[in-house]
């Protein structure tokens, strides 16, 4: 399978990343947790910061860098997770 094309990338993304009903909970979990944050300090990033998006802007750019993360470590292969476990075990 060819990764450099649309079609390709798009296959790779879902049979290694969307094939779980897991990602899709993680995803809707963040999405709240987003609203959340929108929500409950709207008034208070008002008030100290005079941007009312202020945490939501932190909180996005955070969610983004744990996004990427995510889609990283789903790339790592199982056998190279439990060769490194050590004493913890797997």
């Amino acid at each position: 399978m060819e990764v450099g094309t649309k079609a390709g990338l798009l296959s790779l993304f879902k049979s290694r990343f969307l094939s779980s009903s897991l990602f899709l909970s993680v995803f809707a979990l963040m999405g709240i947790g987003l609203v959340q944050v929108y929500s409950s300090s709207y008034i208070l990033a008002i008030e100290n910061y005079g941007d009312g998006l202020f945490f939501f802007k932190r909180q996005l750019a955070f969610t983004g860098l744990a996004l990427l993360a995510l889609i990283f470590a789903t790339q790592i292969p199982l056998s190279i997770l439990k060769n490194g476990a050590g004493p913890f075990g797997f």
